[in-house]
């Protein structure tokens, strides 16, 4: 029996409502199946110690900067990254068992080579990321689709945020593994800001989380070293009440926080405080505004105003509360990084 032509086009729109429907259906599968997927690889990052060498492309005002870095990395605390590009001074950071260190070619040639300190392990436990599903809340998860990265077949997921709509984050997850082998972050208008992947990788054993502790001594420390600390000892150290942000976004919480000497060489130590909600982060540096460290002459003088960052790719805004310069840097938007330093 032939169908009147009515009868023909709703039949037509009822089945392409209905494949429209199913399409719909299966990305939105994708997208909550890529939701637990970049959950699962966000621990993994954390915990599966790898080795091997990365590249990292960041925007300037210049050009890009592109550099390889070697990546020994075995526990959250237990890290390093040797940089193999002239142009940044074969600079080296490490974390140890609580200390933050760093080292280049400049200022070997001044100082000398120092031993990292050793590790004495405690059998303290590993801090892993807690707030991961809280996190992600503030994120709409995207399946990008399939690729491969270092000889290892990706699945990409993507990042938006829930009120503007824009791509901020694109992860090639390994899908045996769950580690990201590349993220890119991409700022305003979907222009890609820095890109880090591996170019090639192995895979360490799994280790004891007894294997974690923290170091308890800071003998052999190198200048320009950063050692973790509490707060209520922080502030102790640096002479001053350390201050919290009042005003906090969303999912954010304090992660670690560290002592570092002013890289000037004036004598001054500084507060380092790292606040994450796992996906973007930002720092707060805290210092006394002296005569003798002409960094702190600096960020008085800008404070309040347009503050240029110091590190390529990342924004930056600062205050002063009294005698206590703050400095806020990272990959938020700068209106956002101004409410925070002006909210101590």
């Amino acid at each position: 029996m032939k169908l009147k032509p009515l009868k023909v086009l709703l039949a037509g729109c009822l089945a392409a409502a209905l494949f429209a429907a199913g399409v719909k259906g299966y990305w939105m599968l994708q997208d909550s199946l890529a939701a637990a997927e970049l959950r699962t690889a966000l621990y993994a990052n954390y915990l599966q110690g790898r080795q091997g060498i990365a590249r990292t492309m960041v925007s300037t005002p210049g050009g890009w900067l592109v550099s390889e870095a070697r990546i020994d990395y075995r526990s959250p605390k237990e890290w390093k990254i040797e940089y193999l590009n002239p142009r940044l001074a074969n600079a080296r950071i490490a974390h140890q068992g609580g200390y933050l260190w760093r080292r280049s070619d400049l200022e070997e040639a001044s100082v000398g080579e120092k031993a990292l300190p050793q590790v004495i392990r405690t059998g303290a436990p590993s801090r892993e990321p807690t707030s991961i599903q809280t996190s992600l809340a503030n994120y709409r998860v995207r399946h990008l689709g399939s690729d491969m990265v270092a000889g290892r077949p990706v699945k990409i997921i993507g990042l938006e945020d829930r009120k503007s709509g824009s791509l901020l984050r694109v992860f090639w997850v390994d899908k045996a593994s769950k580690v990201m082998l590349r993220q890119d972050r991409l700022g305003e208008g979907g222009g890609l800001i820095s890109s880090t992947q591996f170019l090639q990788i192995s895979l360490l054993p799994p280790r004891s989380r007894a294997l974690d502790g923290d170091v308890e001594t800071g003998e052999g420390l190198p200048p320009a070293s950063g050692q973790r600390m509490s707060l209520p000892e922080l502030s102790r150290r640096v002479g001053f009440h350390v201050l919290l942000p009042g005003r906090l976004p969303k999912g954010f919480r304090l992660r670690e926080s560290y002592l570092f000497p002013c890289p000037c060489g004036c004598g001054t130590v500084f507060a380092h405080l790292r606040f994450t909600d796992e996906v973007r982060g930002f720092s707060v540096f805290q210092m006394k505004h002296t005569e003798e460290c002409g960094l702190t002459d600096s960020i008085a003088e800008n404070a309040g105003q347009p503050f240029p960052s110091p590190i390529p790719g990342l924004k930056a805004a600062a205050s002063q509360r009294g005698e206590v310069l703050i400095v806020v840097i990272g990959d938020l938007e700068v209106e956002m990084l101004e409410r925070i330093a002006v909210s101590f």
